[in-house]
């Protein structure tokens, strides 16, 4: 029923017989956009890649992540790069996606919706783009739930605070432009860790040993030749 205000909100637009064709079309490797003139939406990934790379362009143009785009998306190494292409990311692309870890880029991002990562709970560090030039860009619940949002890198104008807003749960505000690659790093062995000046933590565990099955999870002795603090619920997974 596309008089449904519900299903309205996200349509971009309605076809019967005599409309013509239609404006959806897919990428070799599975990417789903509408495009209508010089406006562009990706709109969903239906590819089988577990390496997620999102396009370019969109035919030459700039184009946004549209509502739900991305949230059953399976982020198989947790890590997303936000191409220069992209301008706007809508409320709920990636809603309760557990699968995303780290996002960089989105230098271009002007825009991000309430809930666009709403409950993505296992999401670690998030790189904000210079495009972004007010608080009223992001919107209130953009990152609601986001307690593991643990390293924040800020390239806009807007200022970020730990504790607050979208840094409630940061670690540390980074303000360097100079600073373009995310702050978490993952070993061999499944441990990650946060890491930026001589600040040095252990804040997860993603592998899947016998031993830590067992309850026996055994912490490396240093990390870079670093001594480092163990973070807050960071073995949780693992250790109940």
């Amino acid at each position: 029923d596309v008089t449904n205000m519900h299903y309205r909100s996200c349509l971009k637009n309605v076809y019967t017989s005599d409309d013509g064709e239609s404006h959806l079309w897919s990428t070799p490797d599975g990417f789903v956009f509408y495009e209508n003139g010089d406006k562009c939406y990706l709109i969903a990934y239906r590819g089988t890649s577990t390496d997620i790379i999102l396009p370019t362009d969109c035919n030459g143009k700039n184009y946004e992540l549209y509502y739900y785009s991305m949230s059953d998306v399976n982020f198989v190494d947790g890590y997303l790069y936000i191409p220069s292409s992209v301008t706007k990311i809508y409320s709920r692309a990636f809603y309760y996606n557990d699968t995303l870890l780290v996002v960089e880029g989105g230098e271009s991002v002007t825009q991000i919706d309430g809930e666009a990562f709403a409950y993505c709970t296992e999401l670690l560090s998030f790189t904000f783009g210079a495009g972004l030039t007010g608080i009223n860009k992001i919107g209130t619940t953009a990152f609601k739930e986001c307690t593991r949002l643990y390293d924040v890198i800020n390239h806009s104008s807007v200022a970020l605070t730990k504790g607050e807003f979208v840094a409630y749960y940061a670690i540390e505000v980074v303000s360097d432009a100079t600073v373009t690659e995310s702050n978490i790093h993952f070993t061999d062995d499944g441990f990650i860790f946060y890491l930026y000046g001589d600040m040095c933590y252990l804040i997860g565990y993603v592998g899947d040993g016998d031993d830590a099955i067992k309850g026996q999870l055994t912490l490396p002795t240093h990390f870079g030749g670093m001594g480092y603090s163990v973070y807050s619920k960071a073995i949780r997974e693992k250790n109940g």
